[in-house]
């Protein structure tokens, strides 16, 4: 019989044993933020899931790539699926808290038992990787790996999986089943240094997701990132279908309690649907998820209940995301925007739920190239709506390269060029 004493000893060397697979992983962290090893990270992924019999190529996937929104399109459509009673894999990438946020299953984290097991399964795969012409796999590109595995071995229906940084050299870009769903959301510019200057540029990258034969879902867009979509669909003999707001999705209204709207897509039509996730982009990201719920129930020949359409909207909570706090009996609202699309965004749906109001910011910035020049475009959109902005610092570890922010002076000398002087500079917050 296990009494307490035995049970404590179990679950104590259970714990060892996941802190020790995290050791493992962490060692392939990059020590410097390198530059993008664009097709050698490919083959490297490649090669790892082909000494894994290709697990990827064994379930159905939709694919995410795109600068906003991603995170959101990927969690809501897993949300959908497994709201429709099928079992549905969501791995995204960073991870906020915890590692096995990559590994959720009906939006469910696996077990550290289960993590620990899968991992040491593959580690000997890993080490043989190690001696390759490509060299060294990556942290991103093991948990890449892990996640097709994992979604294999516990026998999902689907396999939501978004990219991690561009599209066509990310590791994730590995399925060559033409059954693949691909989806894209809005474009803009970001990691410039890596994915190119332009627009164009980007939405190439972005729309390398796209293989042949793919289903592509998007929204409409620029028409430089249109042009790029519609080529590369083109050439990849891929059908390519295009939302279009006030026409798929329509009657927008915002409120703390989240967003109502209206969408019909082909077939499918859903009136005063109520998303309890804030912000407008939120339809635009949630009209992509559906139209993918209904391209599926195409391909693969199921029926969508749409009450259960409803319902999963609104138990919806994707933490980060304009996520609304009370603290000391403040509202506090939490959200990782980091690029001025998204904080154009972000400060638009600000104002539509607290009219008339100025705030206070506490923010940072993640160092990168050019860093300086995007964070003066964040600020310049933030300082009109500021009433105070805290700057702090941070270091990240423990996820797909060591993230550190920028310095508080930096981000101080920007303000002040800008013409802001209210800025309290706080100390450093540790990252768990």
């Amino acid at each position: 019989m296990l009494n307490r004493g035995m049970y404590n000893r179990i679950m104590e060397q259970s714990n060892n044993f996941y802190q020790q697979t995290l050791d493992y992983l962490y060692s392939f962290i990059p020590e410097k933020r390198k530059a993008f090893t664009g097709e050698a990270g490919i083959r490297r992924t490649k090669n790892l899931l082909q000494l894994l019999d290709n697990p990827q190529e064994k379930i159905k996937v939709i694919h995410i790539a795109g600068t906003s929104g991603k995170g959101s399109t990927a969690y809501l459509t897993s949300l959908l699926l497994a709201q429709q009673g099928f079992k549905t894999g969501l791995q995204v990438s960073p991870h906020l808290l915890d590692i096995r946020e990559r590994f959720q299953i009906n939006s469910v984290l696996i077990s550290k038992e289960k993590f620990t097991l899968y991992t040491a399964e593959i580690i000997p795969l890993i080490e043989k990787c190690k001696v390759t012409q490509w060299g060294k796999l990556t942290f991103f590109e093991i948990n890449v790996c892990l996640a097709f595995y994992i979604f294999y071995k516990e026998k999902v229906d689907y396999a939501v999986m978004e990219t991690g940084l561009g599209g066509l050299f990310d590791a994730t870009n590995v399925v060559q089943n033409p059954g693949k769903l691909a989806l894209l959301t809005k474009i803009g510019l970001d990691h410039m240094s890596v994915l190119g200057r332009t627009l164009s540029d980007i939405a190439s990258q972005k729309a390398g997701i796209i293989r042949k034969g793919n289903t592509a879902i998007t929204v409409q867009q620029k028409p430089t990132v249109m042009n790029v979509f519609h080529s590369i669909s083109k050439k990849q003999h891929a059908v390519l279908n295009v939302l279009q707001k006030n026409i798929n999705y329509k009657n927008i209204n915002i409120s703390k309690k989240g967003i109502e709207f209206d969408i019909k897509y082909k077939d499918l039509e859903c009136k005063n649907l109520i998303l309890s996730l804030i912000g407008n982009y939120q339809a635009e990201n949630a009209s992509i998820a559906l139209a993918a719920l209904y391209e599926l129930s195409q391909q693969y020949n199921f029926k969508i209940n749409k009450q259960k359409i409803y319902l999963a909207f609104g138990n919806a909570n994707f933490k980060g995301r304009f996520e609304v706090r009370k603290i000391a009996n403040k509202e506090i609202v939490l959200d990782g925007s980091h690029n001025p699309q998204k904080i154009k965004a972000f400060i638009s749906s600000l104002l539509r739920i607290y009219p008339g109001r100025q705030f206070d910011f506490l923010l940072s910035f993640s160092e990168g190239k050019n860093q300086i020049v995007t964070m003066a475009g964040m600020l310049k959109l933030i300082i009109p709506n500021a009433n105070k902005i805290y700057i702090s610092s941070f270091v990240l570890e423990g996820n797909d390269l060591l993230h550190q922010s920028v310095d508080t002076e930096k981000i101080a000398s920007v303000l002040r060029k800008l013409g802001f002087h209210n800025y309290p500079i706080l100390l450093r917050f540790a990252a768990p």
